[in-house]
């Protein structure tokens, strides 16, 4: 069975499952029986199965499983849901959950993710990952972090290979001491974390809210880094670095992500910062006088001077880059939002420079209902931003009806032409041959066909 057949079976398996998780939490969904399509599911393991009752498992990243039986009522596999946790992955923290069905000799049949708060762009590098471990018949007790290399997403792809192998140690029964949560310990209560975002300002990389279990926001963790700055004589290094801050801004905790300053003296560093905690500091009583006799001033003060940059963020002096800004390199604005009579091409919205001067363009177009697998039909919804010699620039998908599996070759497409800048005049259909979902993305490029015309009045 080929691997798209085999993730597609999946797919309509894990469309309920995820759906009623995301709808009803995972305590109601434990007592949730939901009609669930065994035919697929037969289909993928090669012989008549049924499901058991949803278990719901109290491990830190195997959360739920419901285990697939044969005609004798016997174990044969079993669906899991996991989690990752928050991890660090380059450009911030994030959790990703992953659906996987395996079978009971540890194979790895399938994969469906569900959360996933890394870099949505590069997820297609994940699984890119996965679909080769389902390709060459991979058991989850032969894998290792090495597997990663080379993916182009390492973190997160190692993030997902480590869960896998955790995966494999409950299974094997190992006894695993329950991971201690910082936020709990910090704020005293059960905490759970927010949405990621990315904030795309220099050093200051990410902020994810820590909230209550009743949703009240407690306080903020951050991600920062000094960039690479002189610690000593002509030693150069970078320190990446988290810090927790309740609504007051008083810091509350830290962690060093990456410190490749002088390894020997960052206990100064700490000592100067669990000073500040021990203290009650704020962000506003923070200045560069704090780094001084510490021992290690250098190393100090770009840590200082962060924590004066995350104030200036957080008081509205320092204003993040919009993803216009990011694609067109400098400060933009967007002017109002035209309605357009045209069954593809919906709006527009034009993109200047501060100085008046056009730059580009953002249209968001819709392919209308068009065959993706089968005699299946859906619509992809999208923004596509465009310069103004129509070279694409960026897109960003605003629904996404066709199979989610197969979502990562289309954005492969899309990256492609991005890359190549590739402008509306180089499109043809020539272009979703061999892409893995060559319906899906003969539907984008005649969308994307369908602004060329409507931009040179046909």
């Amino acid at each position: 069975m080929s691997r798209e057949n085999r993730n597609l079976i999946l797919n309509a398996i894990l469309a309920l499952l995820l759906s009623i998780t995301m709808v009803l939490g995972y305590d109601a969904f434990a007592n949730r029986k939901p009609e669930i399509n065994t035919d697929a599911l037969s289909e993928l393991f090669g012989e008549d199965v049924t499901l058991a009752d949803e278990e719901t498992l109290t491990n830190d990243h195997v959360k739920l499983r419901k285990n697939v039986l044969n005609a004798s009522d016997e174990v044969v596999g079993a669906i899991y849901t996991l989690e990752t946790g928050d991890v660090d992955y380059s450009v911030g923290t994030g959790n990703a959950e992953i659906i996987v069905t395996i079978n009971k000799d540890k194979q790895l049949l399938a994969y469906e993710f569900g959360t996933y708060e890394h870099t949505e762009g590069f997820k297609a590098n994940v699984e890119t990952m996965l679909n080769s471990m389902i390709d060459n018949n991979t058991k989850i007790d032969s894998i290792d972090t090495s597997l990663a290399e080379g993916t182009g997403s390492t973190f997160s792809a190692e993030a997902v290979l480590e869960t896998l192998i955790k995966l494999n140690d409950f299974i094997d029964g190992k006894v695993v001491e329950p991971e201690v949560n910082k936020y709990d310990e910090i704020f005293g209560v059960t905490t759970k974390l927010g949405t990621i975002t990315n904030i795309n300002i220099e050093n200051l990389i990410s902020e994810q809210p820590i909230l209550n279990e009743g949703d009240e926001v407690l306080g903020t963790s951050y991600i920062l880094e000094t960039g690479v700055v002189v610690y000593f004589g002509g030693n150069e290094g970078n320190v990446k670095f988290e810090v927790i801050l309740d609504q007051d801004e008083t810091l509350l905790g830290y962690e060093f992500i990456e410190y490749t300053h002088t390894e020997d003296f960052k206990g100064n560093v700490e000592e100067m910062l669990d000073s500040i905690i021990s203290d009650a500091k704020t962000l506003t009583d923070i200045d560069l006088t704090l780094a001084e006799g510490t021992g290690s001033t250098n190393s100090s003060k770009a840590i200082i001077e962060i924590l004066i940059k995350l104030k200036g963020y957080l008081d509205g002096d320092i204003k993040a880059p919009t993803k216009y800004d990011l694609l067109f390199g400098e400060t933009t604005v967007l002017g109002e939002v035209e309605t357009i009579s045209n069954d593809n091409v919906l709006s527009k919205q034009v993109i200047s420079s501060s100085e008046d001067v056009i730059l580009g363009t953002s249209f968001i177009l819709n392919t209308g209902d068009t065959i993706y697998v089968g005699t299946s039909t859906a619509s992809i919804e999208l923004e596509v931003i465009i310069d103004v010699d129509e070279t694409i620039l960026g897109y960003e998908f605003k629904e996404y009806n066709h199979t989610g599996g197969f979502r990562n070759n289309v954005e492969t497409l899309l990256n492609g032409l991005i890359s190549e800048n590739k402008t509306l005049t180089d499109l043809d259909l020539a272009l979703a041959e061999g892409t893995g979902s060559t319906n899906s993305n003969k539907a984008i490029i005649d969308v994307l066909i369908a602004l060329r015309d409507y931009l040179g009045g046909e």
